[in-house]
């Protein structure tokens, strides 16, 4: 991130959705990051989370990481690496987005969850029968598979033009 950090009062927007991508695809669809914060009662704000760029933005569509300079992610064929990210001026993102929406710089409250599943102990419905076993590289119990989360609680969830 580019900027110190999300702080508190958080609010989530969660912009356009599946509905653009199937059974049609909606390449017309395009949001605006500042007016989507507007929409959510924050004026000025950091603003980061996941969406996707259009074809007007970079000249082709990208996956699009939005801070406070946003970066997209495109495929190339002629680079070093099979993706090339680079910083975008434009406010603009299209299909849908997962924000985040922080006016406070001040920290945020982030609480800590840990699980912990022996796969012996869960119902087979949960847990089919050697599906996480050893799914990670580094994973030497075969049949444990802790998982690890940091969560700050949003105020607010808003679902725009939700489809």
């Amino acid at each position: 991130m580019s900027s110190n950090g999300f702080g508190k009062n958080i609010s989530i927007a969660e912009v356009g959705g599946m509905g653009n991508l199937f059974p049609r695809l909606h390449k017309e669809k395009e949001y605006d990051i500042k007016e989507i914060c507007e929409l959510c009662d924050k004026k000025s704000a950091f603003v980061f989370g996941p969406g996707a760029c259009p074809k007007s933005v970079m000249g082709t569509t990208g996956e699009l990481v939005a801070d406070v300079a946003s970066k997209v992610t495109n495929l190339v064929n002629n680079h070093s690496s099979p993706y090339k990210t680079c910083e975008i001026d434009s406010p603009k993102f299209n299909l849908m987005a997962n924000l985040a929406i922080s006016e406070q710089p001040e920290p945020a409250e982030v609480g800590n969850l840990t699980v912990r599943v022996d796969g012996s102990d869960v119902p087979e419905k949960l847990w089919p029968e050697g599906n996480l076993e050893r799914h990670y590289y580094n994973d030497v119990s075969p049949k444990t598979v802790t998982y690890e989360g940091w969560f700050a609680a949003a105020e607010r969830i808003y679902r725009i033009d939700e489809i």
